[in-house]
């Protein structure tokens, strides 16, 4: 993954701003310029990793309904370890 992230400071960056305003849009621009891979693993992977990415706007993305946010999605809920818990912990 070629994003530069911020570091230190806790500052906000464009991309923070952008992604914000519209994930899709900015996953797209982020893709279009070779920053990130057209793959839903590695957005997935910049989408759990990158800090400081606005929660909402990261359920808007994975919500959409595209085949790549659905696959998006699906790659995000395989990270994440369910074992042992209730449904109501699973939440």
């Amino acid at each position: 993954m070629a994003v530069t992230q911020g570091q230190g400071g806790g500052g906000t960056s464009q991309l923070h701003v952008d992604f914000k305003n519209n994930p899709k849009k900015t996953i797209k621009k982020l893709i279009e310029s070779q920053q990130l891979a057209e793959d839903p693993a590695t957005i997935a992977k910049f989408l759990l990793y990158t800090q400081g990415l606005d929660d909402a706007a990261l359920g808007d993305y994975v919500g959409d309904g595209d085949e790549m946010c659905s696959q998006v999605l699906k790659c995000l809920v395989s990270t994440f370890n369910f074992r042992g818990l209730g449904f109501d912990d699973a939440l």
